[in-house]
């Protein structure tokens, strides 16, 4: 039953993400394009002997215009990725569509694993995007990256190879696709509690629970002995503090997923 719930919810939200999607892919080959002109130095040299200054003030004015409009969809694209997992789960759990989903023969559990895994799956789609957007701008100038440099970094900063740090990376990037939306969830099933005020209640939900874990992961931080000073070991600070970060991810997932599954399956009211 969870196989045919979550292609219902992948092909539902299809109609926002594929869009959203093929812009992103549009705007990063265009501005992929403007990037390797600006770089060109011998279309630069011929335009300077041609003295056609207009044309080639043009392309870098183009450029630099392009790469501030492309950042901003950037953090667009990442951001309306959130808006729309969450927009989805309140349509179908709390609001006027949620008397059907709710009439579906399945536990709220299930409901829940759906949306969840649903969402996770499009935030891998926009990594993976964003991760393809930066290898084609870097297409063509890896030799330009000082690799040893950058190897040498990490393991100074955080005593580990790069291998290691791809890994962990790895790890934390999958814990923070199921860790994000189930927050978001557990804050709309605390919002649903507050009757009729539900959208306020969820975002005051949500700022409180951001709040408490931003004022505990401060708190760890201090514990371990965090501080800027030049003679700190930095590498066993950050060793243990992703040991903490993962171990946060897991607990995090599991209480927000027992508040969003306990809400749904003993004080749903669509009242």
């Amino acid at each position: 039953m969870l196989g045919k719930l979550m292609k219902k919810d992948l092909t539902a939200t299809a109609r926002y993400f594929i869009p959203l999607i093929l812009g992103f892919a549009g705007a990063t080959i265009l501005g992929k394009i403007l990037f390797e002109i600006a770089l060109n130095g011998d279309l630069q040299a011929r335009l300077q002997a041609q003295e056609d200054q207009r044309l080639y003030e043009m392309f870098t004015i183009l450029g630099l215009v392009y790469l501030s409009l492309y950042i901003i969809y950037f953090i667009a694209y990442y951001i309306m990725t959130s808006v729309f997992i969450v927009y989805d789960f309140y349509k179908t759990m709390v609001s006027d569509q949620a008397y059907l989903t709710h009439t579906l023969p399945v536990k709220a559990s299930t409901l829940i694993w759906s949306k969840t895994l649903t969402a996770v799956i499009w935030q891998i789609a926009a990594g993976l995007m964003i991760l393809l957007a930066a290898l084609l701008f870097m297409a063509g100038h890896f030799a330009d990256i000082p690799t040893r440099e950058i190897t040498d970094f990490i393991h100074y900063m955080y005593g580990m190879s790069t291998a290691s740090l791809c890994l962990y990376m790895a790890a934390s990037i999958l814990l923070s696709a199921f860790c994000g939306p189930l927050m978001f969830f557990a804050s709309i099933a605390i919002g649903h509690l507050f009757g009729r005020h539900r959208i306020i209640g969820a975002i005051a939900s949500y700022m409180g629970i951001y709040t408490v874990l931003q004022i505990l992961t401060t708190v760890v931080m201090v514990c371990m002995g965090y501080r800027l000073d030049s003679n700190y070991d930095m590498s066993w600070f950050f060793g243990n503090f992703m040991i903490y970060t993962l171990c946060y991810s897991v607990v995090a997932i599991a209480v927000f997923y027992w508040i969003t599954n306990r809400i749904f399956s003993r004080n749903l009211n669509l009242e």
